[in-house]
């Protein structure tokens, strides 16, 4: 399944520069960046040197929850169903 989003959300991954994800609810902007965070603590040597901003205390639980568990998930070395996964 191709989205019809595939280049921006490409470009939103690109850690070479800041990236503002806007879209509508239900749209994927938590995965999209869930995996720009992953990418990200790839790169640095402490985890610290990241920083994302949310509006809401909500919204950070949130994103530590899915970075948690997609570090988790990292640890497991079967191959994801998906290419999104």
């Amino acid at each position: 399944m191709t989205l019809a989003d595939a280049e921006q959300r490409q470009q939103a991954l690109d850690t070479g520069g800041s990236y503002i994800v806007q879209a509508p609810a239900g749209s994927g902007k938590t995965g999209i960046l869930t995996l720009r965070i992953l990418k990200l603590l790839a790169l640095v040597n402490k985890p610290e040197q990241v920083l994302a901003i949310t509006f809401t205390k909500k919204a950070a639980a949130e994103m530590r929850m899915r970075v948690m568990e997609a570090l988790q998930l990292g640890q497991n070395l079967t191959e994801p169903a998906d290419a999104y996964d």
